[in-house]
């Protein structure tokens, strides 16, 4: 899969717009959880500074809880986040966690945030909470790994968030985890 998203700084006027515009628009409304993301890297081999990921995600959801392990590889637009993305559903993130660590991952950093989502075909609307840095709303297709499917992507993120009345929103082409690295003082690098 190629995960094809929009991240735009937003307040609580444009939460509300964005939240009636899914409901009138027939979103189906996935709830809102509580995401754990712990994003790792080998000592000898800093994935982060290479432009990739390795997250841990823990998700709650009312009284339910799952762990998502996620691979993304090097982003290939710096107007958009666009990168392959492989996930796979964890049974244990604790002992996958104690695994990780026994093979020397260490923990770069944890986002926490709460998350409130909808969804449309191949397209999910996320509001999101997240702490130390704010609100954010994530528009994301998922796309054919081909440039036509890039393509296709960018043109209906564009045209929901132009329907969707934040003109005020600001684009934020970091992802949380280097947003949160730049705050705390180290300059953006991990």
């Amino acid at each position: 899969m190629r995960e094809v998203e929009r991240k735009l700084r937003v307040g609580p006027a444009e939460q509300e717009r964005i939240t009636d515009f899914c409901e009138r628009e027939g979103f189906a409304a996935l709830g809102e959880t509580a995401q754990t993301d712990c994003y790792l890297t080998l000592p000898n081999r800093n994935i982060y500074q290479e432009d990739m990921a390795l997250r841990l995600r823990t998700e709650r959801l009312r009284d339910r809880e799952h762990t998502i392990l996620t691979f993304k590889g090097k982003g290939r637009d710096a107007s958009f986040h666009d990168r392959t993305e492989i996930e796979t559903g964890v049974e244990d993130g604790e002992a996958l966690a104690g695994i990780l660590r026994s093979l020397d991952f260490r923990e770069v950093l944890t986002v926490r945030k709460k998350r409130k989502s909808y969804a449309k075909g191949p397209v999910t609307v996320s509001l999101d909470e997240v702490e130390g840095l704010g609100c954010f709303v994530e528009v994301e297709y998922a796309a054919a790994d081909t440039e036509a499917g890039k393509e296709e992507a960018v043109t209906v993120i564009d045209g929901l968030i132009g329907r969707m009345g934040i003109e005020s929103a600001v684009n934020e082409p970091k992802n949380y985890l280097q947003l949160l690295v730049a705050k705390e003082g180290s300059g953006g690098h991990i």
